[in-house]
């Protein structure tokens, strides 16, 4: 069976046997055949129970075929024999770990003539936790040519909000946990030591190398996916774990559901260190913890190797660097269940760094123990400090704060009351992240009698007073730590918890504006939702006629202090725009207002205009320019829509870029001359940007400027100039080589966690059905997104032999082409023409077999006639959004190159499967009158200077789905 089953995931691979594995090593000997008892480790002999877990392929093959090293550069060159030479003391203990290691069968002998080859490493014995000695190789060298990975493992705050109060607990241990993971043959000579003449490698995942974490962790929550499933609530820290539930009776069923699930995967469990017993006190990680008094704190074990370490520094001793560093490295993980733990450890941490010492060189340099020393670890040492613990569970409310400051005073707002302050002359001196941690502490006492006993939030738009408050104090600022540590055991004794976020400071507008003294008039606004009422009643306006940067509710205004105002200053003083206008003026400017509307009125009727009628807020500067000729607005509301909507979008935050610009230069964007616009442009040449992109800055100042004479911005002589060298600098070149590779892509998609289609979670199931439209249809993501189940456009013909698409009758396509855009996509189905393995996997792309699927499984809970929708709670149901269609088909293509044990290429983008797909088919011989059909495109200009991709493979999505199915050609 075992055969039978490595046989066909060796056949299923064969497409991809001339392509140079990314990973594999370049340098060194010939691997060493497996023979059948070899390749199979204690996983891999369970494969079939792997496969019902639906692993991602990557995990199945660690599993059956070991662990490639993912080397982040060319692997390191034979760097000689290097002898391990262990104390004359350690040495038989040494052999006899080998020995044990052996029997296990984590090492084997090297062969002498395959002992010049490899990467050698050194080997010691480090005590294990348990008692006796663990064996680790010195993989330091080695590490340096690693990858370098991101990936969660549990942390102690993870674990204290994992418990609920009332849990039962087991514990369980995995025996010798990375030995269950092989490595893969060709790259164990990379893991090789020599002792006493006698060359070993390690044929299993070592202690010691950077990424054997990762690899665990991987393949331990893949084995334990379905039972989450199932409801097991399991915390995994490597090999121990600890299993919780809320009764005695339900934890003894979960243990029995787990012990049989991980024995048939193969795992080996550690009976002696596993407590099976149910108890509401747990030791784990350290920690002690008990569901009753719901509290948290350090093990006993733990306590005791704290206070050994602090019994060593008596002052007058001298110490070795390292034992700072070792003591710094305990005081850091116990601080989750230590209550002020970080507070108290911040003297101790300014006096070890002020040593100026690098930990790795100096490690046994001695310093001596100081007065400054006791006196920053005597909190540490009092009675019960260790033992104290702290609280489990989360947070699930909060009082909420919000404070500002500035070099005038301060001020704060909670729940609708706010208070303010101003600053003596001496505090004015200080610096403002002082002021405004200040502020905080100010806000906190005034609010107290609302806040006591709470957890409080505060809110500021300082990083640093966060970082203060969060991490409890710091080391770069004597005068702000100081501060802190007041605030910190202030609140401690005044609030259950106090926590500080960051706010951006156009959201912190009410305390800033108290911290700089009383709002003025002028600085009030209506409220959002009553500017909307407006806006739904009347039309949204284009124009706001008093307002300033802060308060304006329309991109264009006139202010009544600003110079720098788009529409300039003083609206009084200016003929008004013949546009819907907004005023919000000072009480004493109301009758002035009044008296200038029948004015208004007279030469434009009523301004109002219908709920329904179409809005371009978005080149509000250009209506302007077009309502100056006198043009009606049903004329320029038809004008304006020759732009799509996402082009109005883009034109709208690359003028709204200008007009900042502009401001901060001294002039009003709608007229600025030649040289301002062509001293943006050249900034955005500086920046680095791309020809590209700074053409549609130039196409939406055009939009929006005025002009000069009868030509527009973008018309002028010299700025047609300026683009032609900028075009020249910055070349736009067009990469023929493909962004990924298809091949590995279909084959990936042809197995798990894609396939078997019908059992696959619906992520899975979601993202290939997207992945799959896009290729063989070669249609833009807002294309497919546009595509309905409505029966008047799907339709499955003859049994599901063929499908029929077309988009939402009122989806305007980017570029509207009346012969293209109104055609259907039709997809032929890809059914096996045999039980032959190519025809079953060219089944398993089938787009049509796919989007059946994919219908029918959504059909339940989908409110919404739109195709896709989103799969994942709380928005299960509605309607997806074109940038998330496009993140599930990166997001396809990435999974797909990591179930192949490849790491994704970097930049990868939706609108990629364009190219792909249109360049494979033009290869396997599609015309290109039926690509450009198929994608719309009405000349093969397009597709020969934008979408053409040199790759090396009778419709157009079977030239293309076929390439995972066949050999893939030399390049």
């Amino acid at each position: 069976m075992l055969k039978n089953i490595n046989q066909g995931y060796t056949d299923t691979l064969k497409p991809q046997a001339l392509v140079q594995d990314p990973l594999s090593p370049i340098e060194g000997a010939v691997a060493p055949q497996m023979d059948q008892t070899d390749a199979l480790g204690p996983l891999a002999q369970h494969i079939t129970q792997w496969h019902s877990c639906g692993a991602s392929n990557w995990v199945l093959k660690t599993v059956t075929r070991g662990y490639r090293l993912q080397f982040a550069s060319v692997p390191p060159k034979f760097n000689g024999v290097l002898l391990s030479q262990p104390r004359e003391e350690e040495a038989p203990i040494l052999q006899k770990e080998i020995e044990s290691l052996k029997d296990k069968g984590a090492i084997r002998i090297v062969p002498v003539e395959h002992c010049q080859t490899g990467f050698y490493s050194r080997y010691f014995l480090v005590p294990k936790k348990g008692g006796g000695r663990r064996p680790i190789l010195d993989l330091r060298a080695l590490n340096k040519y690693m990858r370098t990975y991101t990936f969660r493992m549990l942390t102690h705050a993870t674990l204290l909000r994992f418990v609920r109060q009332g849990d039962w607990f087991v514990s369980i241990d995995l025996k010798d946990a990375y030995f269950h993971i092989p490595i893969y043959p060709p790259h164990r000579k990379y893991l090789r030591f020599a002792f006493q003449g006698v060359t070993y490698e390690y044929t299993v995942l070592p202690f010691g190398l950077s990424l054997s974490p990762r690899v665990f962790v991987k393949c331990t929550e893949a084995a334990i996916a379905p039972l989450r499933h199932q409801g097991l609530r399991l915390a995994m820290y490597i090999d121990d774990w600890l299993l919780a539930a809320h009764s005695p009776q339900q934890l003894r069923e979960h243990t029995e559901l787990l012990l049989a699930h991980l024995t048939s995967l193969g795992f080996t469990i550690n009976w002696e260190k596993s407590v099976l017993v149910p108890s509401q006190t747990v030791k784990f990680i350290g920690l002690r913890l008990n569901s009753v008094t719901y509290k948290a704190q350090l093990s006993v074990e733990r306590i005791e190797a704290f206070s050994a370490c602090l019994a060593t520094f008596r002052r007058g001793a001298l110490l070795h660097y390292r034992t700072c560093h070792r003591l710094l490295g305990l005081m850091a993980s116990a601080l989750v269940v230590i209550p002020l733990g970080r507070l108290y450890m911040r003297p101790f941490q300014k006096w070890v760094t002020a040593f100026h010492l690098d930990p790795a060189r100096h490690a046994y340099k001695l310093v001596p123990v100081t007065a400054a020393c006791v006196r920053a670890l005597r909190p540490w040492r009092r009675q019960g400090f260790l033992s104290a613990g702290v609280p489990m569970g989360t947070v699930i409310a909060r009082k909420v704060i919000t404070t500002d400051a500035s070099l005038r005073g301060w001020g704060a707002t909670h729940e609708g009351r706010t208070v303010s302050g101003v600053w003596s002359s001496q505090m004015r001196l200080c610096h403002i992240n002082y002021l405004e941690l200040r502020a905080v502490y100010l806000a906190l006492h005034h609010f107290l009698p609302l806040i006591k006993g709470q957890h409080v939030l505060v809110r500021t738009d300082n990083t640093t007073v966060v970082a203060y408050i969060n991490k409890q104090g710091g080391l770069r600022s004597h005068q702000l730590h100081a501060l802190s540590h007041s605030l910190i055991l202030w609140a401690d004794s005044h609030l259950l918890s106090l926590r500080a976020t960051h706010v951006p400071g156009i959201m912190n507008r009410g305390a800033d504006l108290l911290s700089r003294g009383i709002p003025r008039y002028k600085d009030w606004m209506l409220h959002n939702e009553v500017v909307s009422q407006i806006w739904e009643r009347f039309g949204r306006a284009e124009v706001d006629l008093f307002a300033s940067q802060e308060n304006a509710q329309c991109h264009l205004f006139f202010s009544l202090m600003d110079q720098s105002a788009p529409l300039g200053l003083d609206a009084l003083a200016h003929e008004w725009p013949h546009v819907l206008l907004y005023a919000f003026p000072p009480l004493e400017l109301i009758t002035a207002t009044l008296s200038r509307r029948p004015g208004v009125t007279s030469r434009r009727g009523d301004l109002s205009r219908s709920p329904g009628a179409p809005c371009f807020v978005g080149l509000a500067p250009e209506r302007l320019n077009l309502s100056s000729m006198g043009l009606p607005d049903n004329v320029i509301d038809t004008i304006q829509s020759a732009r799509a909507i996402s082009t109005r979008n883009a034109y709208d935050g690359k003028w709204r870029a200008f007009e900042e610009w502009c401001a901060n230069a001294g002039c009003i964007a709608l007229q600025s001359p030649v040289p301002v616009i062509l001293t943006f442009l050249q900034s955005l040449l500086d920046k680095g940007l791309a020809f590209s992109t700074i053409k549609v800055y130039l196409a939406a100042i055009s939009a929006c400027h005025i002009g000069f004479g009868d030509k527009t911005a973008g018309q002028h002589p010299l700025i047609c100039s300026f683009m032609k060298g900028a075009r020249r600098l910055r070349p736009v070149s067009k990469s023929l080589v493909a962004p990924w590779d298809l091949t590995t892509v279909l084959n990936a998609l042809s197995h798990p966690p894609f396939e078997p289609l019908h059992q696959v979670d619906l992520k899975w199931l979601s993202i290939k059905t997207a992945l799959l439209l896009a290729l063989a249809s070669a249609k833009r993501v807002s294309d497919i997104h546009a595509l309905s189940v409505s029966t008047s456009c799907m339709q499955f013909i003859r049994g599901g032999s063929k499908v029929l698409l077309k988009p939402n009758p009122a989806f305007m396509p980017k570029v509207f082409n009346p012969t293209l855009s109104c055609l259907p996509i039709e997809l032929s189905a890809l059914s096996p023409l045999s039980d032959a393995e190519e025809h079953q996997q060219l089944h398993a792309l089938c787009p049509v077999r796919a989007l059946r699927v994919y219908v029918d499984k959504t059909a339940s809970f989908r409110g919404t006639e739109q195709l896709f929708v989103s799969w994942a709670p709380p928005h299960r149901g509605k309607p997806l959004t074109k940038q998330r269609l496009s993140h599930w088909i990166v997001e396809a293509i990435s999974v797909a190159y990591e179930s192949s044990g490849l790491h994704p290429p970097a930049g990868l983008r939706a609108h990629s499967t364009r190219g792909m797909a249109t360049s494979w088919a033009m290869f396997r011989g599609t015309s290109v009158e039926e690509i450009c059909a198929a994608a719309s495109w009405a000349t093969p200009h397009t597709f020969a200077r934008f979408y053409r991709l040199d790759v090396t493979g009778p419709s157009l999505s079977q030239n293309v789905l076929s390439v995972g199915s066949s050999p893939r050609m030399p390049m």
